[in-house]
Parts: C-alpha cells; structure tokens; sequence
C-alpha cells in the first residue's frame, strides 16, 4: 500500500521544481548592457544594477562609472553602461603623473585631464587606444627660449622641444665635440631657457725648437 504515497511525493517534487524555475525565469531580465562603448543585450536576474553587473561577473573599481547609480532599479529594457577606469601616466617635460580616465582614445582621455595640452607634441597619436592596463604618455609643450648661436645675435624662438639638443636640431645647429653648448644637450628645457653654443676653433700650433 505504499505505491500511491510514491507518486504522490514525487508529483510534489516536479511541481516544486516547476515553481522554482518559474519564479527564477520571472527574475531574469532583458537588459542592454555597454561597457566601453560595446553595448550587448542580456538576460541577468537580479533587481538592482549592482545585482545584474554580479550576475554577469563583472566587478567594479572606485574608478569605474556605471550609468545608472549601483543601487537603481532595473526592469525589462533596462540599459546600463559601464566606461572602466584606466591609469593615463603623463610625463610633461620630464614630471611624471598618473590620472584616472575613463575614456578609451587618448583625445578623449586628455580632455578628462584638468591641464591644456593642445598646442603640445604627444609621444602617440591622438586618436590611440587606452587599453584597461592603461598608457604611458610623454607630452612636450611649446616652450619661449632665447638661442645664442654661433656668435650670432640672440633670437627668440617658441619650440616644441624637450631638450637641449632637440632645440638645437629644430634651429638646424649642428654643434661639434669640441663646441661648448650651455645648458648641456641632455638638460630638460623650461619655459624662458636661453641656449648657447659657443663654437671653439682648435688651433694647432708647431712649435719648433
């Protein structure tokens, strides 16, 4: 007499299996998901963004920017967007910073930067990528430097230059091992630098006894 309690139980299990699944299917929602510019569509469960972003395995840094806020609601149709933060390392004219982007092409990142970089030289393109790992950056601004050349009469020049040398090439000046050039060519320039390059004559004397 125990055969109809067995089919009993187990018609209770199946509908208890079916009330799970029907109440996790109602938890799942179709959500437009970008991050980084590529948006893909979702099905995540869960009732808030932070829920539907841990459902789908990703994890967010303090420099992360998820539109809407963690705590919002989602429903059905939902979008969310996620721009990862990245490390941009900028070396302007030999010191060094780190600022946290979240832009992905370099153009944008610099203007999420509070400093003016437009008339400056970049060591990449402008249109370059930032990966998640981040870019190292050396930017060269403009800089006003008086150059005394070869006895000539000191001129005035605005150059993109990071250095001495660089400088001296720019203007075409060609110094020689025994020429003197002040600041040496290896010196990182500043604004209002005067450069000069004295050309020393060896003179070679025979002296006979």
């Amino acid at each position: 007499g125990n055969r109809p309690l067995l089919v009993g139980l187990s018609a209770l299990v199946v509908l208890a299996v079916v009330g799970v699944t029907a109440g996790y299917t109602a938890l799942a929602k179709d959500v437009s998901l970008t991050l980084d510019g590529k948006t893909r569509e979702v099905s995540a469960r869960g009732a808030t963004v932070a829920d539907v972003l841990r459902d789908q395995h990703i994890n967010i840094g303090s420099h992360d920017r998820v539109v809407p806020g963690l705590d919002e609601k989602v429903e059905d149709g939902s979008r969310i967007s996620v721009k990862f933060g990245r490390p941009l390392t900028v070396d302007v004219d030999g010191t060094e910073q780190t600022y946290w982007v979240t832009a992905t092409a370099v153009s944008s990142a610099l203007s999420e930067i509070p400093r003016d970089f437009t008339k400056a030289a970049l060591s990449v393109s402008r249109s370059a990528t930032i990966g998640r790992d981040g870019l190292a950056l050396e930017v060269t601004t403009p800089k006003t430097l008086t150059l005394e050349l070869a006895g000539r009469k000191p001129v005035h020049r605005t150059l993109t230059a990071r250095t001495v040398g660089d400088a001296l090439e720019q203007m075409g000046a060609t110094p020689d091992a025994d020429d003197r050039v002040s600041p040496a060519a290896g010196t990182l320039l500043t604004d209002g630098t005067t450069i000069t390059w004295t050309r020393m004559r060896v003179a070679t004397k025979h002296v006979t006894g």
